[in-house]
């Protein structure tokens, strides 16, 4: 059987786990990429789609409490006596530190735990949460 050369974008983390797997077995990095997606393959397709567990807070048919602010008067309220950097927290470290089948799924939890746990800022963007 022949072999095919390709690109391929690989998230940075999932990269330098691969390349540890590789260093700690020997084994160059091709086979270890190789050994995961035969096993990935050789898995059958889930019969349904994962289903992110409702988080919701609060009632729906409560009224919106920020319905008479502006943007500015919200963002000038976050930032009150607050001076400094605000972290922003991106969807997908969300998503993965959710999914516990996430390849980045300890890196992903160990962000979020950092921050929830710390005494830095942080925030989920709005965008973020109509996601």
């Amino acid at each position: 059987m022949g072999r095919m050369k390709t690109t391929v974008e690989i998230h940075d983390v999932l990269l330098e786990r691969a390349r540890r797997r590789a260093m700690e077995t020997g084994q160059p990095l091709r086979s270890v990429i190789e050994d995961g997606l035969r096993q990935l393959l050789a898995k059958p397709l889930p019969k349904t789609r994962y289903k992110m567990k409702d988080c919701r807070y609060g009632n729906p048919e409560d009224p919106d409490p920020l319905r008479n602010y502006t943007w500015e008067e919200i963002r000038d309220t976050i930032h009150e006596r607050r001076q400094g950097r605000l972290i922003a927290i991106d969807t997908n470290i969300l998503v993965y530190a959710h999914r516990f089948d996430s390849d980045v799924n300890d890196e992903a939890m160990a962000v979020v735990t950092h921050y929830v746990e710390g005494d830095e800022r942080w925030a989920i963007p709005w965008d973020c949460c109509v996601e």
